[in-house]
């Protein structure tokens, strides 16, 4: 295998493994924004807190989408996104 093959070859490597990761970061940024608006809501701030619960929502739609796109499913993926919808839309929403 010559220098070109190898480099290709560790960029398609290190691009996959990345690339399994993305569904799974996106749920966290949604979970990571449930988290601040429960804070939020405690700290008495409402309207950050809407925001961010507004913010979680559309991670929430991305991460989905994303997993679809790139079609791409784990176990753990999909027991992340149960947390995060359950912090987000039933935590945040019944303060």
């Amino acid at each position: 295998m010559n220098t070109v093959e190898c480099y290709i070859f560790i960029y398609l490597r290190y691009y996959m493994s990345i690339k399994k990761h993305i569904p799974n970061a996106i749920t966290c940024c949604n979970l990571l924004c449930g988290c601040l608006a429960i804070v939020q809501a405690f700290e008495g701030n409402l309207v950050y807190s809407a925001y961010l619960v507004g913010l979680a929502a559309i991670f929430d739609f991305f991460d989905g989408f994303a997993a679809s796109l790139l079609k791409l499913a784990s176990p753990i993926g999909k027991d992340l996104d149960s947390l995060a919808d359950m912090v987000t839309l039933v935590w945040c929403l019944a303060l």
